[in-house]
């Protein structure tokens, strides 16, 4: 899964950025990459997409016209192409960001290109700290949408091809971020986290788990502090992955953080609804790329919904086998025997109700879309 080579990097003048087309699932793709000043397809520029059930194959036609150069805006200046822009937190990690190695050039760019993904064209947070942390203004980012001439573009290669590899030299833009945010001053001191998706839960009402909660509690006892990671900035979660010494979370791309984890600290994945027995391979690529220790925990539990993923876990199988994985690693957090005051089960019974009554809703309202669409 990890590849070794030299990482391309090729300049044209007068390129052609293809506007943007998005089909979405079922039968999705897209299109959008560049074109040299004959309207021949830049392979370099191309995304490697519909692998191992990614949604969105590209359909970039091997030519594009030309006839029409005269009357296309222009993006005047010296132009770095980065790919795809891509505001969800995995998938910007590992492709957005797979294009970043050429970061000690930024300065001599006058824009940062991208073209439009599927996940629109907001700026979160962590997108901007990101962009922040290697010299990228907010200003000089150009999003293409529609058909557009570039005077002069460089075009790094992406180092991470979407559930299939990754190059090694892509460690090194990770290290770039250690580097800027890992003596960022966080609160907690516990070197033992669960990553929680109880807010995740609460927003979406899909992929939950019910029992979350409890689960939380019982890893409280093993020496874990519940993390929920929407709340922490992008240099906060750089700071606290880095000096963890175990991490412990449902599948997700909150996991997909351990790229910033110190070689071999250990990684514990509770697998959930949607592969309930072996790692993703977006995951299986940020394992790899961080050389960590790594343990999946199979799912064991029952299974509410099976199309939004909700179910709920058995708890006391999931407290020992992740004790066992301690063991083995001769691991121990600082262990909590408090036992469940009658406010911290309050506080457990709320959120259960929280999680259990938006994804009720849910499915409410998932029921009745689905048979008058029927009728």
């Amino acid at each position: 899964m990890l590849e070794k080579s030299d990482p391309l990097c090729e300049t044209y003048t007068n390129a052609i950025a293809s506007s943007t087309l998005i089909q979405p699932p079922p039968n999705g793709w897209i299109s959008g990459c560049l074109y040299d000043n004959d309207g021949m397809i830049i392979p370099l520029s191309q995304r490697f997409g519909g692998f191992y059930g990614d949604f969105f194959p590209n359909k970039d036609p091997a030519t594009i016209e030309t006839d029409d150069l005269a009357n296309l805006p222009i993006i005047q200046g010296r132009s770095v192409y980065l790919g795809h822009f891509m505001p969800h937190y995995g998938h910007f990690l590992l492709e957005t960001l797979s294009t970043f190695w050429t970061n000690r050039a930024f300065r001599s760019f006058d824009y940062f290109i991208f073209h439009l993904f599927a996940f629109g064209d907001h700026l979160p947070s962590y997108c901007k700290d990101a962009f922040q942390a290697f010299g990228i203004p907010l200003n000089k980012i150009r999003i293409i949408k529609t058909k557009t001439l570039l005077t002069d573009v460089t075009i790094p290669e992406r180092l991470v091809s979407l559930n299939k590899s990754a190059n090694i030299a892509a460690r090194d833009i990770y290290r770039y971020l250690i580097d800027k945010y890992a003596s960022s001053d966080y609160g907690p001191t516990s070197n033992f986290y669960y990553i929680s998706r109880v807010h995740m839960s609460l927003k979406t009402g899909e992929r939950a788990i019910l029992n979350e909660p409890i689960i939380e509690h019982s890893l409280k006892k093993m020496g874990f502090l519940t993390i929920y990671p929407e709340l922490l900035s992008f240099p906060e979660q750089v700071s606290l992955f880095h000096h963890a010494d175990v991490v412990c979370g449902l599948s997700g791309s909150a996991l997909h953080n351990c790229l910033f984890m110190r070689p071999k600290t250990l990684l514990i994945e509770i697998a959930d609804l949607r592969s309930k027995d072996e790692v993703h391979p977006m995951q299986d690529i940020c394992n790899e790329l961080s050389d960590i220790i790594y343990h999946i925990v199979p799912f064991s539990g029952h299974s509410l919904h099976k199309e939004k993923q909700i179910g709920i876990i058995n708890n006391s199988q999931l407290a020992s086998k992740i004790d066992s994985v301690l063991k083995q690693h001769q691991l121990k957090g600082e262990l909590s025997h408090t036992p469940l005051s009658y406010t911290a089960l309050l506080r457990l019974s709320f959120i259960s109700a929280l999680v259990l009554s938006k994804v009720i809703l849910r499915l409410i309202k998932w029921w009745i879309i689905r048979n008058i669409s029927a009728k």
